[in-house]
């Protein structure tokens, strides 16, 4: 992870300020990245917004909005 991620999103979360994922990403690669860098953390996967093919994804901004 990049430094100081950590640390910023364990402050989000401190601080009670609502934060997710965005990501054109499937759900197996949303899995994978939950399992291996412990984003339960900080993150609900279901509150996670991922290509599950209802969104349009790239280059549409829909996913972010």
């Amino acid at each position: 992870m990049a430094d100081g991620l950590v640390e910023f999103l364990d402050y989000l979360k401190r601080q009670q300020i609502p934060f997710t994922i965005a990501t054109a990403s499937g759900l197996n690669n949303l899995k994978f990245f939950f399992e291996n860098l412990d984003l339960g953390k900080w993150f609900n996967i279901e509150q996670v917004v991922y290509d599950n093919g209802l969104i349009p994804s790239k280059p549409e901004p829909d996913i972010y909005i």
